[in-house]
């Protein structure tokens, strides 16, 4: 006879959370800021080992690609905000009945 194991139950409670993207992009940039100060003291304290200058050079590399990532996704939220606006202009405009572009002069 197989002992008996006994039952376990599990509850889980979805909690919503609001992220703003925009608020923590900032926080990760301070915080990136604040590294930068402590690898540029590394690397520039002639006290210190070659090899350990080498190894705070390349966490700042990579320190200066993921901000360059971020950068890269704000501006592509900025591109997509623009155009949710053109889209909204043009919208506004088919409502009202306008066109989107101007017809010449007739002839004399």
């Amino acid at each position: 006879m197989a002992p008996k194991r006994p039952k376990i139950r599990l509850w889980a409670t979805p909690r919503r959370t609001r992220i703003d993207p925009a608020a923590k992009r900032h926080r990760y940039v301070d915080r990136l800021e604040g590294l930068w100060g402590q690898l540029d003291t590394i690397i520039v304290n002639p006290q210190t080992e070659e090899k350990t200058r080498i190894k705070a050079m390349n966490t700042l590399i990579r320190c200066l690609n993921v901000v360059y990532g971020m950068v890269e996704a704000m501006e592509v939220e900025e591109i997509e905000q623009e155009i949710k606006e053109l889209e909204e202009d043009e919208r506004r405009r088919e409502e009202q009945g306008i066109l989107g572009y101007r017809l010449p002069d007739p002839a004399p």
